[in-house]
């Protein structure tokens, strides 16, 4: 199953382009993205899973290698889950979860792992691994 908003990005990645920006990926019950339509102007993609979407089944290899945003109103065993199968294809992950308020999330790096948000300058630029 191909996530709500992917088949632009997948068509975009077949014709070997990728987005300048990072992807979102919206997990709740949102409006179905059409990023696509001011893909002129908009240089981040957003993707859509919704609650009762099959997670296991999501076809996510459009995502290989780019950086990501995961945002939910709160975090969740289907979110946790989602965040696992993003690691799978995703360069970087900036998680963004509403319930957390003040302390709002956290970076992934492929290679690094888990870091957050105040300990970023600990990675080297142009090194994944940690300083």
């Amino acid at each position: 199953m191909t996530p709500r908003g992917g088949a632009p990005l997948i068509a975009m990645r077949k014709r070997g382009q990728r987005p300048a920006g990072s992807v979102w990926v919206n997990y709740g019950d949102f409006v179905e993205p059409d990023w696509w339509r001011w893909s002129n102007t908009i240089d981040m993609p957003e993707l859509l899973v919704r609650p009762g979407d099959p997670i296991v089944r999501l076809d996510l290899r459009c995502l290989i290698d780019l950086d990501l945003i995961l945002f939910a109103a709160a975090w969740s065993d289907p979110v946790s889950h989602l965040y696992e199968r993003l690691q799978e294809y995703a360069r970087e992950i900036v998680v963004q979860i509403v319930a957390f308020e003040g302390d709002i999330g956290w970076w992934w790096l492929r290679d690094v792992g888990r870091i957050e948000f105040g300990e970023r300058h600990l990675v080297k630029s142009g090194d994944r691994r940690a300083a």
